[in-house]
């Protein structure tokens, strides 16, 4: 009973982490079905940003490229 409480808790931690990843995602939503565990372990925290880029980002913006991973995936067309 435990075991499937488990894994039905675990289903939802997915489901959630998947259409957080989906909103914050720039482009089709199928590429974030498609990350591998080798690119999450690749994936960037607090990444360096050109100081030009940075300067025309808002200040929420900034802050989360400071607090948010960035995961680098090879999408349709490579």
């Amino acid at each position: 009973m435990l075991r499937e409480n488990v894994q039905e808790l675990y289903q939802e931690l997915a489901k959630i982490c998947l259409a957080q990843i989906i909103l914050f995602n720039r482009r089709r939503s199928c590429e974030a079905q498609m990350i591998t565990v080798q690119e999450f372990l690749n994936a960037k925290t607090g990444c360096k940003i050109d100081p030009v880029v940075r300067r025309t980002l808002t200040c929420f913006e900034q802050t989360l490229c400071d607090t948010h991973m960035r995961i680098e995936i090879v999408g349709k067309r490579g």
